[in-house]
């Protein structure tokens, strides 16, 4: 069974003592990350292909104080991933707490024009080199007591965009990778997570944003009006390896002004909520019109009533509290279930409708917590059995696991991240099927 991390108060908001390998995290959203996560305390390691670069930035590095060490390294080889993961191991004592795959490229033209090198270069650079690593790192993240893997995916593995299929098949393979490795290693208590961004501004997208006309575009489809910055991407993945969001595995979260969830077109924390237990055909219109009511009603009531509040703050974000049962059936819910499911379509479309307000709009969907409304159901041995059966990380989570999340939600880090439904569950939601006494 994982273990909840035993870090209590602001510990649970650092990474001192710990250990990261960032790959390829000399310039752009890489460098963004060794700096956020040297900020907070970590001792970072990274590497490049470029020595002269990586020389440079890690002069720059110690120059502000971090603990960051490099290693000239071409992941795209298994033989030098091989002697790269040896040296992280040597330097960290054989535990590494945090492993953050960077490394990417892209062949951007149409899949009928796309060879073979193109196809071998793309996956082998992007997912190969993620999946090989992984494997390597397992032992020293097993080790460190609490390991955290953070995929670099991309939008393009969650909807389609134009250009380059199969790097954009790489990332849908990272963001299933994620979603497996939080299943297989959640009893290492080793968690896994995809962060997928939008356009951000970084060198390797600078030719697109001197592209007017494509820069149009882009704006027209981002109900945030505007592109990232590496420190929005950067700050999610910091959060996502601290002992705070020591619930959250196997998610893929877009940093992308609402980007993927745009069909057409002070913080404020919605967390009231009910439910009634019964097989559908059993339910009585009353009991029917009370679940809507608390748990969908309030909150989309509430929300027009905040709405000129929000807009006024200058930098408005909603929080929905949501659940696992808008994600995936569970017995006898069918209608807490409908009315979660439509909190989660709800925050899709006010974070599209409301971004020209810069209003954020997310929803944070827990499974089990350990809380009084749940004590009654799982009082139950045989009922928490099966509870701990199809959650990967085999324990309950604690409320401070999802209030952790609702708060960087608020943050002004987490400002290009609107549109999410975001699971806390230790891998419920994306167990297909690992069973307990395997």
């Amino acid at each position: 069974m994982a273990q909840a991390d035993s870090y209590s108060g602001l510990n649970r908001w650092n990474l001192q003592g710990m250990t990261a390998l960032v790959t390829g995290g000399t310039k752009g959203l890489g460098h963004a990350v060794v700096e956020e996560l040297a900020e907070m305390g970590a001792s970072v390691h990274t590497c490049s292909r470029n020595e002269a670069e990586l020389n440079e930035c890690i002069r720059e590095w110690e120059m502000k104080g971090f603990k960051v060490t490099g290693t000239v390294c071409d992941v795209s080889s298994r033989a030098e991933g091989k002697k790269l993961m040896d040296r992280v191991s040597s330097l960290f004592n054989g535990k590494l707490n945090i492993l953050v795959h960077n490394v990417g490229t892209s062949r951007v033209k149409p899949i009928i024009e796309q060879n073979a090198e193109d196809f071998s270069v793309v996956m082998t650079t992007n997912f190969e080199s993620a999946y090989y690593l992984s494997q390597l790192a397992y032992p020293l993240l097993k080790a460190s007591g609490a390991g955290s893997i953070i995929f670099m995916s991309s939008v393009c593995g969650v909807v389609s965009v134009s250009g380059d299929a199969t790097y954009s098949a790489t990332k849908g393979a990272m963001n299933q990778l994620a979603k497996n490795l939080a299943c297989e290693w959640a009893r290492d208590n080793i968690r896994a997570n995809s962060v997928a961004p939008w356009l951000i501004r970084t060198p390797l997208t600078a030719p697109h944003l001197d592209n007017e006309t494509f820069m149009k575009e882009v704006v027209v489809r981002t109900p945030m009006g505007r592109i990232g910055e590496p420190k929005e991407v950067s700050s999610l993945i910091a959060f996502l390896c601290l002992p705070a969001a020591s619930y959250i595995t196997g998610q893929t979260i877009c940093v992308d002004g609402g980007f993927t969830v745009n069909g057409l077109f002070f913080p404020r924390i919605n967390n009231v909520g009910t439910n009634i237990r019964k097989p559908m055909v059993e339910f009585t219109a009353e009991e029917f019109s009370t679940l809507m009511a608390t748990n969908f009603e309030s909150v989309f009531n509430l929300s027009q009533l905040a709405y000129p509040l929000l807009k006024a703050s200058g930098a408005g974000s909603v929080v929905f509290t949501s659940s696992v049962s808008g994600f995936v059936s569970l017995k006898n819910m069918s209608v807490q279930g409908s009315t979660k499911g439509a909190i989660n379509q709800l925050t899709r479309n006010l974070a599209c409708e409301w971004a020209k307000d810069n209003i954020r709009c997310n929803a944070v969907a827990p499974w089990y917590i350990k809380t009084s409304m749940v004590e009654q159901v799982l009082s139950k041995k045989e009922y928490l059995e099966e509870v701990y059966s199809v959650t990967p990380a085999r324990r309950l989570g604690d409320p401070t696991e999802v209030s952790s999340l609702v708060a960087f939600l608020c943050l002004p880090a987490s400002s290009y991240i609107t549109g999410q439904i975001i699971c806390i569950d230790g891998g419920m939601s994306v167990n297909g099927f690992y069973p307990i006494h395997d």
